[in-house]
């Protein structure tokens, strides 16, 4: 964590499955972006699995290729939002 960095890092977006297909991780991300724009930052960063690369690709996001991470022993994919 760096307070005053140039990027917005996203560690988590979970959506309750009895709440899933409500628009409401959709809502979360666009909240997410309106922010960053607020305050400045350059890009956002996240990680996700292989089945969620398209739907972060609807928002603007790059994928960056497989990330380095081996959380939970999954396949993780860096994603990157420039905001600038």
């Amino acid at each position: 964590h760096v307070d005053h960095g140039k990027h917005l890092m996203v560690f988590g977006l979970d959506v309750l499955p009895q709440h899933q297909h409500q628009g409401y991780a959709g809502q979360l991300m666009k909240h997410f972006i309106e922010f960053a724009r607020t305050e400045n930052k350059a890009a956002i960063l996240l990680t996700c699995k292989d089945h969620l690369i398209h739907y972060y690709e609807k928002f603007g996001y790059l994928n960056e290729g497989q990330s380095g991470s081996g959380h939970g022993g999954a396949i993780w994919y860096d994603m990157k939002l420039a905001l600038k």
